[in-house]
């Protein structure tokens, strides 16, 4: 019997037609003649197929008998149509259209058949592929702890597209629908041990050189340690290539470009009675060009180039003559003093350095002022001479000691602004010469000093005022003066505080001693004066347009300070304390109250004539209110003495020794001897009026 071809669009509907009607309804022509055939030959009802060239029936074509479809077959067919297969893997499920993957169905007798077409099938198990697929893991190089380590690849899975494509064309042929599952099969790595290893080989190899980066003329090699977490490693067919992670190595450049950036410098400007002048010009500034450097070091790790000159971009000051009367600096918008009466030449000789470094600066609207970026290197190219400051909780010889003078005097300025402080230490131990102008308008006291030791702390403000602050900073040594002023736009508010010593601390009674190849062997020398300690807590309030902003606390903690000493190496006891201590007393140094630091030691202060003239101060500008009438009377200091710290009240008071009596043993042999006053040595005072103190200030 012929076979009858039907596709699988077949309505519902035409199940409760008669056989002619469906056949007319639902076949091709050449498929009603088909079935014409076979009606026939079976004594059936012939249709009547119209000619193509006239709408009656044609003379010379014989009517064929056509054969029905049964009911069970017309739903067997709509279910092929609609889920011809159902695609299985785990718990996940696809049920294909006979569209989708290209199936048709023939009709032979009682028997319905399906034909698919291979390439749409294909293609739509391809579609599905992916979402039972396992990637394989290719064998690479990781940098982890300074070292270079291959990770082993592995094997992946993937479907058996012929496979699965030849079980769904089998189930399919047998003319029901049907459930197949899908075959998967492994998917080798393509990049193995072997490739990890000779990339590795290459990486270390490269590694082996520091990389150099020549900026502005300077160059800055980077060490292994800083290369290594900058590779990468990536599958290039069967082969793994070095190169460079782009992400890593951009962070990288960026740390880089801002350590290596020198800044546009902005014009030295002179208040000058309100008519500002440049004093100074303006620089341009350099910094590495990011974009370009990563392309360049990417390139040279992956070619082995071990040299890169990094390319830079200029930068111009913002102010210039042309603008210079734009900027809104009008006015006094507050100042900052401090006193240094006392002061040895070294650290006059410093405050004054400072002070001109400091002197003409422009702060741009929103810009972060850094004392140490202001001041730069604190050394003799920038005329600082050595002089004491707290160095490794220790008094001693430092470049610069005496800056603190500057950076607290800054401090006061930005404080009264009400300007955003936004880094500030105080000293580690109380200088009782920080205590006059302290509090300014509220008289004197301690609680807002500020102490900087370049790149281990900074003072830092922003400018928030809207418009440019120039800074004028001068120094005085006949009235022991130093005091900035900030010049601008005065915003409309208001700064008060207010202060109070919340704890006192003894000074601590027992010394402290430390190894000073320097110091004589069997002497010692005080370099550090006990002192009590002292926490204190200013609350600055700004009010502005009218408006109270919360408090702000300034918190500052004195540590309570031992007597330190200077002992040679070889008296040290295991014990951390002088040997001779616990023997024979040997006649300690006698510490010279007048000694100046070594180096220059009788050069006198260079003291810049700009410095020593106050800038002129707005007129407009309010009055300085006189100390608080209610505040505890200060003793009034000597003004050519060095403030000391107060005793310790219940300190038992130390008898004086008798020049002429030998010394006599301690009674108790547990107890921390006391070292003997030398019968020849000079009798130590208890404050000398000419001595330095022992402290950065």
């Amino acid at each position: 019997m012929p076979k009858t071809t039907q596709s699988f669009s077949v309505a519902v509907s035409h199940m409760m037609l008669h056989p002619k009607q469906i056949l007319t309804r639902t076949l091709s022509v050449g498929t009603l003649g088909l079935l014409s055939l076979a009606l026939a030959a079976c004594g059936g009802e012939t249709a009547q197929t119209p000619s193509a060239t006239s709408p009656a029936a044609s003379p010379t074509a014989a009517a064929a008998p056509t054969a029905a479809i049964s009911p069970a077959q017309q739903a067997q067919l709509e279910q092929l149509a609609a889920k011809p297969v159902v695609l299985l893997y785990g718990d996940q499920r696809w049920q294909p259209s006979a569209k989708q993957i290209g199936a048709t169905a023939s009709v032979d007798g009682s028997a319905i058949k399906v034909a698919v077409d291979q390439a749409a099938l294909r293609s739509y198990l391809e579609s599905i592929a992916p979402a039972i697929a396992q990637n394989a893991v290719n064998a690479t190089v990781i940098y982890t702890n300074t070292e270079l380590i291959v990770t082993p690849s592995t094997d992946g899975l993937a479907m058996d597209v012929d496979a699965t494509a030849s079980a769904a064309t089998a189930a399919l042929a047998q003319g029901q629908p049907a459930q197949v599952q899908i075959t998967t099969k492994p998917a080798p790595a393509p990049v193995g041990v072997e490739a990890a290893e000779a990339a590795k080989a290459q990486a270390q190899a490269f590694l082996a050189q520091p990389l150099k980066l020549t900026i502005g003329g300077k160059d800055y090699p980077w060490d292994a340690e800083t290369v290594g977490p900058l590779l990468s490693f990536t599958a290039d067919g069967q082969k793994l290539k070095l190169s460079a992670d782009r992400a890593a190595l951009a962070e990288r450049i960026a740390l880089t470009a801002k350590r290596t950036e020198k800044p546009a410098k902005e014009p030295r400007v002179s208040w000058n009675g309100g008519d500002l002048k440049i004093t100074a010009e303006g620089e341009n500034g350099t910094r590495v060009d990011e974009a370009k450097a990563v392309d360049m070091i990417a390139a040279a790790i992956e070619g082995g180039s071990h040299s890169v000159t990094l390319p830079t971009t200029t930068s111009s000051p913002r102010v210039t003559s042309a603008n210079l009367d734009t900027l809104g600096i009008k006015e006094v918008v507050a100042t900052g003093k401090s006193d240094f009466t006392g002061s040895a030449k070294y650290r006059i000789t410093n405050i004054l350095a400072g002070m001109k470094l400091l002197n003409g600066i422009l702060i741009g609207p929103g810009d972060e002022f850094s004392f140490n970026n202001t001041v730069g290197e604190i050394d003799e190219s920038n005329g600082f001479v050595q002089g004491y400051a707290i160095i490794q909780n220790r008094t001693q010889l430092e470049f610069g000691g005496g800056i603190c003078q500057d950076s607290t005097t800054v401090f006061r300025a930005a404080f009264w602004a009400g300007l955003p402080i936004t880094e500030r230490k105080e000293h580690t131990y109380y200088i009782s010469w920080y205590n006059k102008y302290g509090l300014g308008s509220y008289g004197d006291g301690p609680g807002l000093d500020a102490a900087i030791f370049t790149g281990v702390q900074d003072l830092k403000f922003v400018n928030d005022t809207g418009h440019w602050l120039l800074m004028q900073a001068t120094a005085d040594p006949k009235q022991a003066l130093a005091q900035v002023t900030l010049f601008g736009t005065k915003p409309n508010r208001t700064v008060t505080l207010t202060q109070e010593i919340v704890s006192k601390t003894p000074a601590i009674t027992t010394p402290e001693y430390y190894p000073d190849p320097q110091q004589p062997v069997g002497t010692m020398k005080r370099t550090d004066t006990a002192r009590g300690g002292m926490t204190i807590q200013v609350f600055r309030t700004i009010t502005e347009n009218g408006t109270e902003r919360k408090p702000e606390l300034f918190r500052t903690v004195f540590r309570p300070w031992p007597n330190k000493y200077a002992v040679n190496p070889a008296d040290m006891g295991a014990n951390g304390q002088p040997v001779f201590l616990s023997t024979t007393i040997t006649p300690t140094a006698t510490i010279d109250p007048n000694a100046q630091p070594t180096p220059d030691p009788n050069a006198q202060p260079t003291i810049d004539p700009a410095l020593l003239t106050p800038p002129t101060t707005d007129p407009n500008a309010p009055a300085q209110p006189t100390a608080d009438p209610n505040a505890q009377p200060q003793p009034t200091a000597d003004p050519n003495a060095q403030p000391q710290p107060t005793a310790d009240p219940n300190a038992q008071p130390q008898p004086t020794a008798d020049p002429n009596a030998q010394p006599q043993p301690t009674a108790d042999p547990n107890a921390q001897p006391q070292p003997t006053a030398d019968p020849n040595a000079q009798p130590q005072p208890t404050a000398d009026p000419n001595a330095q103190p022992p402290a950065n200030g």
